[in-house]
């Protein structure tokens, strides 16, 4: 059992000091900006890992992400109809700084900067006076990740872990602040 473990440790090590992409991961979860809460779905790429010590590294990710903030209402005696979306676009990179804590087991936190591109739609539907009204609208902004994950090595090349983060969105429409949890399944390249 030790020597396993300090064979994955090693294999770890050997893959991670090499250059060019070294993980791809998806992610899976939710946004909250308040009163909205949403659908997130993120890919990330990890680039170019740099050892900073002998447990921790430093690496550039490149995320394209997407969330979904939606409602609707529905108003039965007077027949009204009214429905929201709000669908954000997102290509960050970022620095993820990652720590070792056990042979199968890491931390690591992100900061990026990047851009979003969200669309709007708005529809109202007032049938029992036969008025009804849509709306759309396309805009690009500015969005920030700041998150801390952790992950479980699984098998030498297969990790799953979570990651909470914090998401400022500014510079366009959606000039707000949102909180993601996410579940992440990562795959050693």
């Amino acid at each position: 059992l030790l020597s396993g473990a300090t064979a994955l440790a090693q294999g770890r090590s050997t893959a991670r000091s090499s250059s060019g992409l070294t993980n791809a991961g998806v992610l899976l979860g939710f946004e909250d900006g308040g009163p909205q809460s949403g659908f997130a779905l993120r890919g990330d790429m990890e680039f170019m890992p740099t050892r900073l010590a002998p447990n921790a590294d430093l690496s550039l990710v490149l995320s394209l992400g997407f969330t979904r903030f939606s409602d609707s209402f529905y108003f039965v005696p007077d027949d009204y109809r009214e429905e929201w979306s709000w669908n954000l676009f997102k290509l960050i990179p970022a620095a993820r700084f990652s720590f070792d804590v056990a042979p199968r087991f890491g931390l690591y936190g992100d900061a990026g900067l990047g851009l979003y591109v969200g669309t709007f739609s708005y529809e109202r539907d007032f049938r029992s006076y036969g008025y009804a009204e849509d709306y759309s609208d396309s805009e690009l902004g500015v969005a920030m990740r700041l998150a801390a994950g952790a992950k479980f090595l699984v098998t030498p090349t297969f990790q799953l872990g979570a990651e909470l983060g914090v998401n400022p969105y500014f510079a366009g429409d959606y000039d707000d602040t949102t909180l993601s949890a996410m579940l992440l399944a990562s795959f050693r390249l």
